[in-house]
């Protein structure tokens, strides 16, 4: 048994675990209250603002285990358009494809049922399509790989996205920029979809890993360093990061991605003229290593529309980036739409701090949002339905 003094000490700790206890909820009651006042703040603003006309999702099929809930769910709060993952990172295709390998079973098309029960519901789709290669297609057409520094192929040795094998391709083989086409073209002819996504993964660098050093490359890029200028080339390693025409390369890359950008949307518009053809970009100065110059594709018209990957938790940073591409369109006199994707970096917040970038967003005159991604959305309660007020009716 406890004597007074054990006892009166026992009394103490109670005291204070009860006061820690009732503490700490009255502070998750103060947060909660903090939340609830200013999401009701950035409703009222995004009333004033006049919302979004469209508010979109991306959607990898293989996340989503109700893909008809989600669909409900996104109808029920104003979410009017899905860019659904058709051929993630070029592995598999959720529809039966000649290029690509189909995940589905006998007589089985899981894009065609996603694309009539979204237009049942008022929702358009767009196809976010992957250009990565794969193992199986690149054993049968070895010299498609793209190729490192070192003269290895990513056949050879693929890159890795975790524990995944990556195989990327040479964006300026013929075969390559034929392949593509054909990819593009099957899915654009058979299914009505509203529009095309690219994936940003078609130039020269992707997962940290740049390529493509091939005898191609070599060739078209001393061509190109001639009409610089530019005769005393020592390959690769004056064009590798680092190297004395570094810059020059980059420049190259980005002329050779803008040009087969201009190919893959014409060919998309000559057989589908109303589809919207886009490509997701990111801000950071890395892609241009990738030969992805979003202010190029701007300026030459190259796509209908740039989305733009702004993931952060910090909404100054975006309100930042999306205001810098804004003026940026202006100074180019751009005719190609700038969209603006947040997520991805929210996938551990509440819903208000997705509707304070959203409204941030709105703040700016963009009309149009994207969401990355259906399934993070879907994970966090609540969190669909602080875009139900967003929407411009």
């Amino acid at each position: 048994m406890m004597d007074t003094n054990e006892r009166f000490i026992f009394l103490l700790v109670v005291i204070a675990i009860g006061g820690m206890i009732a503490l700490t909820i009255g502070y998750m009651e103060h947060v909660r209250r903090s939340e609830m006042r200013r999401l009701e703040s950035l409703l009222e603003r995004a009333k004033e603002l006049g919302g979004f006309d469209i508010i979109g999702a991306y959607m990898n099929p293989g996340d989503v285990g109700d893909i008809e809930g989600l669909l409900d769910r996104m109808k029920e709060n104003g979410v009017n358009l899905i860019i659904v993952f058709v051929n993630p990172r070029g592995q598999v295709a959720y529809y039966p494809s000649k290029y690509y390998k189909f995940i589905g079973g006998r007589g089985e098309d899981p894009l065609a049922r996603i694309i009539d029960m979204a237009h049942e519901r008022g929702i358009k789709v767009w196809a976010w399509f992957d250009f990565m290669g794969y193992k199986e297609l690149l054993e049968r057409h070895p010299d498609w790989a793209a190729v490192y520094p070192d003269g290895k192929t990513t056949l050879e040795r693929p890159y890795y996205e975790g524990s995944a094998a990556r195989y990327p391709m040479n964006p300026l083989h013929p075969e390559v920029k034929e392949f593509w086409k054909n990819a593009l073209l099957e899915l654009v002819t058979r299914y009505d979809i509203d529009g095309v996504n690219f994936e940003d993964d078609y130039g020269y660098c992707y997962g940290g890993e740049n390529y493509s050093y091939d005898d191609m490359n070599r060739k078209a890029f001393l061509r190109f360093a001639l009409e610089h200028n530019v005769t005393d080339v020592v390959w690769p390693d004056d064009v590798v990061p680092g190297g004395r025409y570094h810059d020059l390369w980059i420049k190259f890359k980005c002329h050779t991605i803008a040009e087969l950008t201009k190919e893959l949307y014409q060919a998309i518009k000559s057989v589908k003229p109303h589809v919207v053809v886009s490509i997701a970009v990111a801000v950071h100065p890395w892609q241009l290593e990738c030969g992805v110059d979003w202010r190029l594709l701007a300026k030459e018209g190259c796509i209908d529309a740039l989305t733009f990957m702004l993931y952060s938790d910090d909404t100054d940073w975006v309100a930042r980036s999306a205001k810098m591409v804004l003026d940026e369109f202006k100074r180019l006199n751009s005719t190609v739409k700038p969209i603006i994707i947040i997520g991805w970096e929210l996938r551990d917040d509440p819903p208000v701090k997705w509707l304070e970038q959203a409204v941030a967003v709105l703040e700016l005159g963009y009309k149009e949002l994207i969401l990355f991604d259906a399934s993070i959305v879907d994970s966090i309660p609540n969190c669909w339905s602080v875009f139900k007020e967003l929407r411009r009716v």
